[in-house]
């Protein structure tokens, strides 16, 4: 299977990003209670990072089918380090997630 990474199209694609960060979440705390205010301003962030070359939002596809979603940035408080936001695969066959990993 041949895995593409694309940096997504805010305007195209913000639900697809609001659907892996909600399964993250629920990965995280095995329930939605308090997604609503943790996704408060998603888009803006997205929005400013999107312009910025060290933030990187990606959607993963394979062919036609988004099979995850990449949020990271190539920067930290550490020297030559990077920080991983979230990680999220969804299963093909039904598109609920796999592996989920939400940090912010």
């Amino acid at each position: 299977m041949r895995l593409e990474f694309n940096t997504i199209d805010l305007d195209r694609d913000y639900e697809l990003c609001v659907q892996a960060r909600r399964d993250a979440y629920f990965c995280s705390f095995h329930t939605h209670d308090g997604f609503a205010d943790f996704i408060d301003g998603y888009r803006e962030r997205i929005r400013e990072r999107l312009g910025q070359a060290q933030w990187h939002y990606l959607h993963v596809w394979a062919g036609e089918q988004r099979v995850g979603q990449l949020e990271f940035r190539s920067f930290s408080d550490e020297p030559e380090t990077g920080y991983v936001h979230l990680v999220c695969w969804a299963s093909q066959a039904q598109h609920q997630p796999t592996d989920c990993v939400g940090c912010g």
